[in-house]
Formats: C-alpha cells, sequence, structure tokens
C-alpha cells in the first residue's frame, strides 16, 4: 500500500502542523472452487487466475472480472463480492475486495472386475477403459458407454449407477457418477461318449463328468481337465479317440479353450484258444470257462491268471503252443491284460508214423547242392521206432544238409533231436526259407522243438555246421518224428 501526504501550514497559528493521510489503492483477491475448473482473468490486466490470483488496483477503479470456464466445466456463478451467474462481473475498489468463482464438473469413473477382460469406451469420448478410466463431463450430459468382451470372455452386466446385461448403458451426469463393468471368461462344453462293446466309466478333475450318467459339463476357458477312465471287470480300456487320440493311458488331460468331444473305448478282455496242426486233442482252462474244440473264446477280468491245458487225444499227439503262450509243456499259464489268442497244435502219432518210415529214406526229401554231405538213414539212435535221420560226415568249415519243400497248410513243424558237438562252435541249425528259427550245440539228447509256418510254399532246412577246428563228441546230428503240416 502506498501513501501520499497533502499538508498546508496556518500561518495564524505558528508553528501548528496539520497532516492528513489517504489511501491510493486496494487488493483484489480471487479464489476458484467447485468440481470443475475455469480461470478468471481482470480488466484493467493484473489478474489471471489460475496462476495470478491477487492484484492491487488504484482506488475507485473499476475492475472487470471474467470468468472462463475449462473444457467438460461450466461456471456456477460468483460469491464474495461478487454474485450473480454471468461470466463477467465489476468492481469498485473502494476498499480491499473478495470474489470466489465457481466451476462445476462431474466425473464419471469406470471400473472393470470378473474373471475375463474387455473395454468400455464411452461417447461422447475421453473413456476408454482399457487405460483411460474416468473423465469429467458437463452437467447434465448423457454419456453412453459400451463394453466390449475379449476373446474367450462374455460380458457380464453392469453394476453401480449402471444396471442391466445390455452392452450399452446410457448415464446422465447430474453427479458424479461410478460404474462397473463385469467380464468373465466364457464357458466351453466338454462332451465324452463311450465305444465299444465293453463297459467302463469315465470321471473327471475338476469334477464334473462322471459317464456313467453325466457325460457333458461345461468348463471356464483355459481350464485344465484330466479324464480317467475305468474300465469294468472283464473289459479293457482300449484308447481314446478325438481330443484325446495321442494317448492311450487311462488319463488324458486337456485345457478346455473351445468346445471339446472325447471318446473313450472299452473292449472286453477275451482269450481265444484255437486248435491246429493235423492231429486232435482238448484244451481246458482253470478258471474254467475254456472246453476248446476247436475255437472257443472266454471273457476274464483283468490281472486274472489262467492256466490252460492241452491233452491230444488217441492218435495224436501235442507239438506245442504258440501265440500268447509258447513251449511243447501240456501246460501254459498266462496273466489276462488284454485280448489273448493261443494256439495249441496237435499233431497225427501213429505206429506208422516213424521217421524214417521202415528205414527207408523219407520221400520228397533231398540234399541240397550247397551240402558237403548228404544225410544218411541210421539205426543209432531214435527217439521212437528203430530209425532217424542223420548229419553226414563232414571236415571243419563244412555242412551236412537236408532239406523239405512243399505248400504246405498253416501249422507247425515239430521234431526230436539230438546233438553231440563241440558246444557253441559245431551246431545244427534249422531254417524256414533261409531263415534261421533256432540251433543247437554241444549234448542235446531227445529234445522236442516246434516251429509255426503260414500256409503257403516253403522250404525246411536241416543244416550240421562245422567250424574251423576240433571235433568233439559224436560230431553229428539226429533228428526223429518229424511231424509236418497237411500240404495243399
Amino acid at each position: 500500500m502506498f501513501y501520499s501526504s497533502d499538508y498546508t501550514v496556518d500561518t495564524s497559528l505558528r508553528p501548528k502542523l496539520v497532516l492528513t493521510l489517504s489511501s491510493s489503492s486496494y487488493a483484489l483477491t480471487v479464489n476458484n472452487t467447485g468440481s470443475g475448473s475455469g480461470t478468471v482473468t481482470s480488466n484493467p490486466a493484473g489478474i489471471t487466475c489460475g496462476a495470478q490470483c491477487s492484484e492491487w488496483f488504484d482506488n475507485s477503479t473499476s475492475v472487470t472480472l471474467t470468468a472462463a470456464p475449462a473444457t467438460n466445466s461450466v461456471f456456477s456463478g460468483w460469491s464474495g463480492d461478487c454474485s450473480g451467474t454471468a461470466t463477467t462481473c465489476t468492481v469498485t475498489m473502494d476498499a480491499a475486495k473478495n470474489v470466489t468463482a465457481t466451476f462445476t464438473s462431474h466425473t464419471l469413473v469406470v471400473a472393470k472386475t470378473g474373471s475375463g477382460s474387455g473395454t468400455v469406451k464411452s461417447n461422447p469420448a475421453g473413456i476408454s477403459c482399457g487405460t483411460d478410466c474416468n473423465e469429467s463431463y458437463l452437467p447434465g450430459t448423457v454419456v453412453t458407454l459400451t463394453a466390449t468382451a475379449a476373446a474367450n470372455s462374455i460380458f457380464a452386466g453392469w453394476t453401480g449407477d449402471c444396471s442391466g446385461s445390455a452392452t450399452t448403458c446410457n448415464v446422465t451426469m447430474d453427479v458424479a457418477k461410478s460404474v462397473t463393468a463385469k467380464f468373465n471368461l466364457r464357458s466351453y462344453s466338454l462332451t465324452v461318449t463311450k465305444n465299444g462293446t465293453g463297459i467302463g466309466t469315465i470321471t473327471s478333475s475338476p469334477s464334473g463328468i462322471s459317464c456313467g450318467t453325466t457325460c457333458s459339463k461345461s468348463y471356464i476357458y483355459g481350464t485344465q481337465v484330466t479324464l480317467t477312465a475305468k474300465p469294468a471287470t472283464g473289459s479293457v480300456f482300449a484308447g481314446w479317440d478325438g481330443t484325446c487320440s495321442t494317448t492311450t493311458a487311462l488319463t488324458c488331460t486337456l485345457t478346455v479353450s473351445s468346445t471339446k468331444k472325447v471318446t473313450a473305448i472299452f473292449n472286453p478282455i477275451r482269450l481265444k484258444v484255437i486248435k491246429a496242426g493235423n492231429g486232435s486233442g482238448m484244451v481246458t482252462s482253470n478258471p474254467s470257462g475254456i472246453s476248446c474244440d476247436p475255437t472257443c473264446t472266454k471273457t476274464y477280468s483283468i490281472a486274472t491268471k489262467v492256466t490252460l491245458t492241452a491233452a491230444a487225444n488217441s492218435g495224436s499227439t501235442f507239438a506245442g503252443w504258440s501265440g500268447n503262450c509258447s513251449g511243447t509243456t501240456l501246460t501254459c499259464t498266462i496273466t489276462v491284460a488284454n485280448d489273448l489268442n493261443v494256439t495249441a497244435n496237435f499233431n497225427l502219432t501213429t505206429a506208422s508214423e516213424e521217421f524214417p518210415k521202415n528205414g527207408s529214406w523219407p520221400s520228397g526229401w533231398t540234399t541240397p547242392t550247397t551240402s558237403n554231405n548228404s544225410w544218411l538213414v541210421t539205426n543209432e539212435w531214435a527217439s521212437a521206432g528203430s530209425f532217424s535221420f542223420r548229419s553226414g560226415k563232414i571236415w571243419n568249415n563244412q555242412k551236412s544238409k537236408t532239406q523239405v519243400s512243399g505248400n504246405f497248410q498253416a501249422g507247425n513243424v515239430s521234431f526230436k533231436l539230438r546233438v553231440s558237438s563241440e558246444a557253441n562252435y559245431d551246431l545244427l541249425v534249422f531254417y524256414i526259407d533261409g531263415v534261421k528259427k533256432s540251433f543247437w550245440s554241444g549234448e542235446v539228447n531227445n529234445l522236442a522243438v516246434s516251429f509255426p509256418i503260414t500256409a503257403g510254399n516253403h522250404t525246411l532246412v536241416w543244416s550240421y555246421e562245422k567250424d574251423d577246428s576240433l571235433a568233439v563228441g559224436s560230431d553229428a546230428a539226429w533228428i526223429d518224428e518229424v511231424s509236418l503240416p497237411p500240404t495243399n
């Protein structure tokens, strides 16, 4: 504040001095208030409030204040040393003055909730939530909010100052408003079906499927579901098809990202017994169920141990097992874990079956050109009757071979053998169509063996083969009781 002094001298009253003081300027202070924003400027200049909200003006100056609301705000009026709602106000500065300008706007705040995701946008623009989730609007503005769900999500509805499940909502901005949009992850159905002639159930983790009875369930997008197949007694799980087709394990884990379909295949567990060969006989089982003539099938529970027993009829001999049983013993024990197929081979055996018959060279048998010496009929050893077939005398690195060829029916080649040789070096080798099936060396006496063959043309070769040194034992091999499948 500045002051000036006016004085006069009364010469009649000397030496008295009279001093009179008067104010020449006053402060004008402006305040902005309210929920909105804006500026107040003055004329004459000096106030830009905003930034400069106080100024000194000369005594008696008329100062015009002008209110300018910001975007999305309105000027609501003056208070203090100004009044009214006009955007201008004139103040006479005859004293210090205080003026308050009120600006009003309303803020709309949007929030999102739920397990899913999405965006909310506004019209008029301002909200894109996402990233920008609040905006100020002029009082009375009608704002339309639009919810858009992201992929694999759905819009579940509004709460707060909006309600309902429509994707749009209108908000009138007469006060500050708050709106929440809910997005949930989409659910997809997982359907399980059963196939095959067996029986079983499928359950799920998380729970929901127990098929059986409930074979379809909806799961939230991204859920990992483990399906477990359980075959019933007498059935076996054969595998999955559909979404789980890459595994045959009892469990399959999949991620629900769309509608899924899975098939579980159950088959009955069957043990099938077939009889083959030119002889005859019976096959029975323990536990019971198999009593076979000529083919029979029985269903057993998983892990059941089944003992099959072969009994040849009069005039036949049991030549051995093939398929899921092997060997030449009369019994075979197998554990049921899946479908099983067993063949029991029976061959004719009569008094006239002596091999070589009547001590003569067997009909149809020949000596291969690659043999160093032919086999011969001998009575020095026989497993049955008086005669057998013996390898010829050979030297080191030589072979004595005999063979028979024919168009055979499916069945088994069985024979008894004896070997007396240097173990692991001088060998009796049996070939079918040039493929080595087995060999024997050392001291082997009266061993019964059997080998299956398919229907068709085959060449069977018995070969005694020496290495490059030593002769041990009789240095020879014998075969007897040779039984071949019938020829076509």
